[in-house]
């Protein structure tokens, strides 16, 4: 539904049955923000949560046609009194709001229109992944709370003193460094390991990757709060093994998938998105998550990223990995 109130800019409000008639929509929509924004992943959510998913995107008209310039997508969670939860269910290291530079004032054009569709259903926004641009600029809204949460670990691959990944290796402190080599020649002589990468449809199936993911998460979330981010399920997998820009490193001992690491890249920016593994078949390989990390950082540079997100916590570690965290913030506005 277009909104009429969004002066300069085409504002419209769809739920995800509303993406999925929209084709046109959901394409530029995946080809803007990359494949978490696939219209299959933001469905498998909902189904999943059972909590209704709300997309409301601006564009402008300009030169070569119209441009989407924002975007904001919202779940209404119904354990939390309906709040509006502005996060993105796969993925606790992106934002699930944005705008393209010059676009600010779209954002709270976006709240209002939210406002005006679902109205008093909706008492107050949960804002995730907020970064500190967007505390001294401020969101749409009245602040009632705010809270400093895990920071981000982001690793800036163009740095001129690490042009490559040998070179980013040989930034690394002297013990991090020793203990990586090390490690990679360990694994590499271990007969019962196979260890393969690149794009997700060559390396494993979703009905594999899935489980594993799962099992990480429960061990981090036992509780499984439903304000927590979830796990990629196996559906939607399966259908983004299609986009390259989903990537993974796989580590299978006698054949059978024992740990994995799935990542994105897009516009330039890569983030490692998930770990999962069975804890019980991998227990005996110590350091499977840190040569993961390595591979991780070398698949960033073959393709060509100058950003690397490696998520949020673990601050000590990452930084061991050369990551400078940036703060992050969780923010309660009402929309009113």
């Amino acid at each position: 539904m277009t909104d009429p109130d969004a002066g300069p800019y085409d504002v419209r409000v769809v739920d995800l049955a509303g993406l999925r008639a929209d084709a046109a929509l959901a394409a530029r929509l995946a080809a803007s923000r990359g494949p978490l924004w696939r219209v299959e992943a933001l469905s498998a959510m909902e189904e999943e949560t059972r909590n209704r998913v709300w997309l409301a995107v601006a564009t402008r008209s300009g030169p070569h046609g119209d441009a989407l310039v924002a975007g904001m997508l919202l779940e209404r969670v119904l354990l939390a009194g309906g709040i509006g939860h502005v996060h993105h269910p796969h993925s606790g290291s992106e934002p699930s709001y944005w705008t393209e530079p010059g676009h600010r004032g779209a954002l709270p054009l976006l709240v209002g229109a939210l406002r005006r569709r679902l109205g008093p259903r909706m008492p107050a926004l949960l804002w995730r992944q907020v970064g500190d641009d967007d505390v001294v600029s401020g969101l749409p809204g009245r602040r009632v709370v705010q809270q400093t949460t895990l920071p981000l670990g982001v690793v800036d691959l163009d740095h001129p003193d690490r042009p490559d990944a040998e070179a980013w290796l040989q930034s690394l402190g002297r013990s991090r460094r020793q203990d990586l080599r090390r490690l990679r020649r360990r694994l590499a002589e271990d007969a019962d390991l196979d260890v393969t990468q690149g794009p997700l449809a060559e390396v494993a199936k979703g009905e594999e990757v899935a489980p594993l993911l799962d099992a990480n998460f429960s061990k981090h979330n036992p509780r499984r709060h439903p304000l927590m981010n979830r796990p990629a399920p196996a559906e939607w997998l399966d259908v983004a093994m299609a986009d390259h820009d989903l990537q993974a490193v796989a580590y299978r001992d006698g054949g059978v998938l024992a740990a994995v690491g799935l990542m994105t890249t897009h516009r330039g920016v890569s983030r490692w998105l998930s770990w999962g593994a069975d804890y019980e078949g991998a227990a005996d390989r110590r350091g499977l998550y840190y040569d993961c990390t390595r591979r991780i950082v070398e698949l960033s540079y073959l393709g060509g990223s100058t950003t690397l997100v490696l998520g949020k916590g673990k601050g000590d570690l990452k930084s061991s990995f050369g990551a400078r965290l940036e703060g992050q913030r969780a923010v309660v506005r009402t929309p009113f």
